[in-house]
């Protein structure tokens, strides 16, 4: 099983290892089947650009770090209904919010490794919210790296799933921070720690954010942990940026942006190549990702030419050159 790019999609030699959804959210195909050319142009007129397949390459490959389709679907439509909900009403639902914040901390607790669902998959209607869901699942996985309690991690989750809900009731980009941290900080059951980090998730240390410029101490860390979740998901999903590339960007960024203590744990939580990604290493042979390890940025490779596997945390001399193909968005 891998993750790959619409326009890589070979009818003859691969087939869907997960469901495609349509705009409501519905299974347009099922996994198991093939796609034919003119349904792969439908799917490409509805902005889905990635697709989850079996093939011969991802021979012995699993996906199992990937969190379940189907309940990652529910929260994408979750999170799509409260919006529309607060569209309509001008005000948010806190139950719904607390529930979705409930079952992606379940997931948290269950598993080691998690990953989001690739937003590209899914028709371009419901990409706000899978961004919504990603960015609150990268966010969970750096706050229990740094330590959070279950409750300062039931409240970065709801900050997170909000973090853009200003743009609900405000059409001006700019200021949907501040809309949203309006809306929040209505409702007592809601933590003012929450509104602050759909306040502060575009601001920046070096005080060239926005909506306030604030510097230094005063971006709160939990603002930071959604702020650099929500521009790694932006630059994966939107810009098509490797993970590999967007984490040494964050690097260099340490204390600029974000804290070091928070980039920290991001490189400690985020892997930098996903199984299936093939990859060219540094002796010139190509290689296929097989496994995450524990070590996010060494995974286990299998060599093309000879199938031998390799633990790259175990073996410290041995480097990936660069991605042979762009099939990494998340």
């Amino acid at each position: 099983m891998r993750i790959i790019h619409i326009n890589e999609y070979d009818e003859k030699k691969m087939t869907l290892a997960e469901p495609v959804y349509d705009n409501f959210g519905r299974v347009l195909l099922a996994e198991g089947r093939t796609v034919h050319p003119t349904i792969i142009n439908r799917l490409r007129s509805m902005g889905i650009r990635m697709l989850v397949i079996e093939d011969e390459l991802s021979a012995g490959i699993s996906l199992d770090d990937l969190m379940d389709m189907p309940t990652w679907m529910d929260l994408v439509q979750g999170v799509q209904s409260c919006f529309k909900q607060t569209q309509l009403k001008k005000e948010i639902e806190p139950r719904p919010i607390f529930n979705m914040a409930g079952k992606l901390l379940d997931e948290l607790t269950k598993n080691q490794i998690l990953l989001p669902i690739p937003a590209a998959t899914v028709a371009e209607e419901l990409l706000p919210f899978a961004h919504a869901v990603n960015v609150t699942i990268w966010s969970l996985l750096i706050g229990r790296a740094m330590g959070y309690t279950a409750l300062q991690l039931r409240d970065l989750a709801v900050g997170c799933l909000l973090h853009d809900f200003g743009k609900a009731v405000q059409t001006n980009y700019s200021q949907h921070p501040e809309a949203g941290f309006q809306l929040i900080k209505k409702h007592r059951e809601i933590n003012l720690m929450s509104a602050h980090v759909a306040f502060q998730h575009h601001e920046l240390r070096d005080g060239s954010g926005f909506p306030r410029g604030i510097q230094g101490e005063a971006f709160l860390e939990m603002a930071q942990i959604c702020g650099i979740a929500n521009q790694y998901q932006e630059k994966l999903s939107e810009m098509n940026i490797a993970p590999h590339e967007i984490m040494e960007l964050f690097m260099s960024l340490s204390d600029k942006s974000y804290s070091h203590s928070v980039i920290q744990a991001f490189v400690l939580t985020v892997p930098a190549y996903m199984p299936g990604v093939r990859v060219k290493m540094k002796d010139g042979q190509s290689a296929i990702v097989t496994t995450i390890t524990t070590h996010m940025q060494r995974p286990i490779i299998r060599y093309e030419a000879t199938q031998e596997l390799l633990n790259l945390a175990e073996h410290h001399s041995v480097f990936i050159e660069s991605v042979i193909e762009t099939t990494q968005q998340i």
